[in-house]
């Protein structure tokens, strides 16, 4: 060990995460580098051999580079730990192995072990449970925590752990001795429950029962006890065991306790004990109970006194949890109990001087001692508990000056708190936001309450009450309730009668339970805009929305719209959601609609949620505004007309990232326009989703641009908006073969009807960029005549009105003809000029789709290399756009590129483009990936998987109705085939393939396939 004395301000531990200051905080980066100290850390003092390293570093199974990799994690561990002065730990190589050179007070585990033994040598039993309290204390969780796998842990911390179940039962009997026996009774529960198979653990909580004057409950916990052991372990308890519970059995005097042991008087000394019942049915928050107990059961940091607060809507658990927790800590403090109900969201909340006038009581000062004042209360209060081990409990908190003078002086007490409002300036050791019960949760709540039998015979009405309950507790406990009640009651009943939402609130009162009273309590304790803001915000659809939705909706500026919805926020009437955005629970959504209805004039609710949706309609155009392209050139007929209740300046704020403001506000958006589009505001509907679809398209959110698209139309159809229903049409159209009821026949249809109007309405942008899309589609259903015309004649017009994004879609489209019909050079031609048009005039998804098209011109040419660097530039343009779809289109060029070349890197190119199209839900592309994947393994030499590809491609393209895609597919269906030996069924595939080749007008490509055919064999 070295001579000089380590700095006093380095610590080591092991006994949970690793921990080492040195004396700085050293944090190695490695998982095994942690590893290495902890065991090195746990045999201070003794050399660990290399071999002993490897083995429990590699649990058994060291690589052949392991020896040199422990080397390195032991260099990289001394450059961490850095050179002090005086070096409080240095690892040092042996002749076999290596050691830590670290005084062993200095490292958590040696100094637990010895307190233990101190803890055993104390012959007075109060010194002796404080000794070895301070021992276990050290453990803040299993060894090398976070880092070392259950296999080492076993083999480094075996006897460890051992160790501390003895000082545990050790410190028990301490307890015992000391005559704690109804103090320890909590504590003993928990125990038992995590080593439930521990025997003398078992006859310690027997005992504590018995002494506490619970001799059935003794009995009780050691046939629960025979039965766990049986279940687990096929075994009997031990003969003590059994020996204790037939002494319990007969009263023997050998259990009464000693009170001179103890050195105290034999009656316990009167603590106070204010603690209601828990409710029986108190189900999951795991968590959260772990979380309060450790804050309350462990110092506070710098001596401060340790403070827990439960948080969260009314109905939603907080009282029933705490008390939960506090009677779970209730043996930690000897000195007992103190519980009081603040009412704090009742017209008339408890007066601190009341509590402790109450309390001071509890505290044995009574009649004229109590004195009047509120001061001296106070000073009276905190010197009684100077000192004493005393849990106060404050359910239902309404503020911090309400909370104040509840507040014991002394770090040795603790206080746990509950309330509807957040109260952000109460210092905590741990702040609990409850939220509803998790589904599972809820279910088996609702059975502990009705019956079990009756919730595991029908299981899925039961979980359809729990969801109509909102999984709030209050909610389940009234439906339990109600249902237990009535014990002819199917389940189904009670789930019809909670299905109609006007008669939801109603139903879920039982006695003095009722889930409106709870909200009510709340709803009085907000401000008159308070109330005013939940009433508008509940009239909207949106599943969550910003702060600024409220500004609209209540008429007032933006940041006073902000400080409304904090007040709601404060109180739990609302839930945050991800970063400033924010939801109602559906009950308190159903109890603030109903408040609406009572409080609020019909045509005030109608302006208030038009104002709000043509704030949603100004704020999406303004950040459609910013996007780098739109699929159709903007009418004024399509953009916001300005802000209804925020500034330009906000505006800009809110929308100066486009795609960010849509991540929030993606769903609201689809509910805005169908909230539109059953008021029957065809105008704000059309126009709202014809500003978001290009938000939607670039982000590849296809639901959302679909949903919008048709709850538009349906009303535009509806109220004969003939303009609003061509917008729509147009796209609808757009999104061709992205969803099977949109086929090309019907998109034709749509913009088709769609140009019409856009014409007699005097709009010549959009019946030109409405043109190039009735072309594209004529092209894809083969009609390449009209098309070619069609789209010669929109790229002229498109020029001379100066439209360059149609014109180069004109001219994108033409390329793409031209290939289909392998006409290589005119496609050169016509991608050129699209990726001239688009360089020069910023339109950077024409960019990339030309870069792809000359990409497919090069790689059908020959010139692989030239391919290749098209298509990783469109691949590039889409990565810089955050375009999904476009990368995965990128990458499926450059896995049929790999193919043709015989590159592996092509199968991971394709099934990355695969993955894509189908997280997107796009059918089409889909089904082009599923047949390139076919060609690969054709190339591959694995005809078999081929046809597995070839033919699920096949299906999905019939029903698509897409005949060029349907070609290549029976191409490459007809090789693989001709390669398993199957000539019938290749002749088949080529019959058709060279059919739908001449039908698009690839007739080079229908002569190969005739080619083919001719040398099959002849049929028998």
């Amino acid at each position: 060990m070295p001579n000089a004395l380590p700095a006093l301000t380095a610590r080591f531990a092991v006994l949970g995460p690793l921990v080492a200051e040195h004396p700085e905080p050293v944090v190695p980066g490695r998982r095994r580098e942690r590893c290495l100290l902890g065991v090195l850390l746990l045999e201070a003092g003794t050399a660990v051999p290399v071999d002993r390293l490897l083995s429990l570093l590699w649990d058994d199974d060291p690589p052949p580079s392991a020896r040199a990799a422990l080397h390195s994690h032991v260099a990289r561990l001394r450059t961490a730990l850095g050179t002090p002065a005086v070096p409080a730990l240095r690892l040092v190589r042996t002749s076999n192995g290596y050691l830590a050179e670290v005084d062993p007070e200095l490292v958590d585990a040696f100094r637990f072990r010895a307190l233990v033994e101190r803890g055993r040598a104390e012959r007075d039993p109060v010194g002796r449970a404080g000794v070895l309290r301070e021992a276990l204390a050290l453990w803040r969780g299993p060894i090398l925590a976070g880092d070392a796998s259950d296999r080492l842990r076993d083999r480094v911390g075996g006897q460890l752990h051992e160790l501390r179940l003895t000082a545990t039962e050790l410190m028990v009997d301490a307890e015992l001795d000391r005559g704690r026996h109804a103090e320890i009774t909590g504590e003993l529960i928990i125990l038992t429950a995590e080593h439930p198979t521990r025997e003398r653990l078992a006859a310690q909580l027997m005992l504590a029962l018995y002494r506490s004057g619970r001799h059935a409950d003794a009995l009780q916990f050691f046939q629960t006890f025979s039965d766990r052991l049986a279940a687990a372990l096929g075994a009997d308890p031990g003969t003590e065991l059994r020996r204790l519970n037939t002494a319990i059995l007969r009263h023997a005097p050998e259990l009464r306790p000693d009170p001179a042991a103890a050195g105290e008087s034999p009656l316990p000394m009167a603590r106070p004990a204010l603690l209601p019942p828990v409710v029986a049915d108190f189900t999951g928050r795991g968590a959260e109970v772990e979380r309060l107990r450790s804050a309350l059961s462990a110092p506070a940091p710098g001596g401060a006194l340790p403070v827990a607060l439960i948080t969260g809507p009314g109905g939603v658990g907080k009282s029933t949890l705490g008390l939960y927790v506090a009677h779970l800590l209730d043996s930690l403090f000897p000195d007992g109990v103190l519980h009081a109900g603040l009412g704090g969201v009742h017209p008339a909340p408890a007066e601190p001087a009341e509590v402790l006038g109450r309390f001071l009581n509890a505290l044995g000062v009574t009649g004229g001692t109590v004195p009047s004042g509120l001061d001296e209360r106070v000073d009276l209060y905190r010197s009684l508990l100077a000192g004493r081990r005393v849990l106060v409990v404050l359910d239902d908190a309404r503020d911090l000056a309400q909370l104040r003078p509840l507040m014991p002086g002394s770090a040795t007490c603790a206080v746990l708190v509950t309330s509807r409002r957040r109260l952000g300036g109460l210092a905590v050791a741990a702040r609990v936001t409850l939220t509803v019960l998790g589904p599972d949760d809820a279910v088996r709540m609702l059975g502990r309450i009705c019956g079990a039998a009756r919730v595991d015979a029908e299981p899925a009405i039961a979980a359809e009450i729990a969801g109509r309950c909102g999984f709030l507790p209050l909610a389940i406990r009234v439906a339990g309730a109600r249902l237990a009640v009535r014990a002819h009651w199917p389940l189904r009943r009670l789930a019809q009668r909670l299905s109609d939402e006007q008669l939801r609130l109603d139903e879920l009162a039982v006695d003095d339970l009722a889930v409106r009273a709870s909200f009510a309590a709340s709803y009085r304790d907000l401000s008159a805009e308070g109330r005013r803001a939940l009433r508008r915000l509940a009239l909207l659809d949106a599943p969550d929305f910003a702060a600024w939705v409220a500004a609209p909706l209540l008429d007032v500026p933006y940041d006073r719209a902000e400080d409304l919805v904090d007040e709601l926020v404060d109180t739990h009437l609302l839930e945050t959601v991800g970063a400033f955005r924010y939801r109602f629970h559906d009950l308190i959504r159903l109890f603030a609609r109903a408040h609406a209805d009572e409080e609020d004039e019909p045509r005030e609710r109608q302006d208030s949620v038009e104002r709000a949706l043509r704030e949603w309609l100004t704020l999406a155009g303004a950040a459609a505004a910013r996007l780098p392209y739109r699929l159709l050139s903007p009418m004024a007929e399509t953009e916001g007309k300005g802000g209804v209740a925020l500034s330009p300046a906000e505006v800009e704020e809110l929308t100066g990232d486009p795609f960010a403001w849509l991540a929030g506000e993606r769903a609201a958006l689809v509910a805005a326009v169908r909230q539109a589009a059953a008021a029957g505001l065809s105008g704000v509907a059309w126009r709202l989703t014809s500003v978001s679809r290009d938000l939607f398209d670039q982000r590849d959110h296809n639901d959302e641009y679909l949903a919008a698209h048709r709850a538009a139309l349906a009303v535009c159809e509806r109220e004969d908006d003939r303009l609003g229903t061509a917008v729509i049409r147009y796209g609808l159209a757009c999104r061709a073969l992205a969803d099977e009821e949109i086929t090309l026949d019907r998109a034709l249809r749509l913009a088709g009807s769609a140009r019409a109007v856009f014409t007699a309405f005097g709009h010549p942008r959009a019946e030109v960029d409405t043109m190039v899309l009735v072309a594209t589609l004529r092209r894809r259903l083969g009609d390449h005549v009209v098309a070619r015309e069609m789209l010669e004649e929109s790229a002229v017009r498109a020029a001379r009105a100066g439209n360059a994004a149609a014109e180069a879609a004109a001219w994108r489209s033409l390329g793409v003809m031209h290939r289909e019909q392998n006409r290589i050079e005119q496609a050169r031609d016509c991608f050129t000029a699209a990726l001239e048009l688009a360089q020069r005039h910023g339109l950077p998804d024409v960019e990339a789709f030309a870069y792809r098209g000359l990409g497919v011109v090069h790689r059908e040419s020959g010139d692989f290399a030239a391919s290749q660097t098209a298509f990783e530039e469109a691949l590039e343009r889409y990565r810089r756009l955050g375009q999904d779809s476009g990368q995965a289109w990128a990458l499926l060029d450059l896995g049929q590129l790999h193919t043709r070349r015989g590159d592996p890197r092509a199968g991971s190119a394709l099934r990355r483009a695969l993955a894509i199209f189908e997280r997107g839900g796009l059918s089409a592309q889909h089904a082009i990936a599923l047949r390139a994947l076919g060609e690969l393994r054709l190339a591959e030499d694995r005809p078999t998987d081929a046809v597995t590809h070839l033919l699920a491609s096949l299906r999905m393209l019939r029903i698509l109705h897409e005949p060029w895609g349907v070609a290549l597919c029976l191409s490459a269906l007809g090789a693989a085939h001709q390669l398993a030996g199957d000539h019938a069924r290749a002749r088949t595939a080529w019959v058709e393939a060279e059919q739908r080749f001449r039908e698009v007008g690839n007739d080079s490509e229908a002569q190969r396939i005739a080619a083919q055919l001719a040398e099959l064999p002849e049929p028998d």
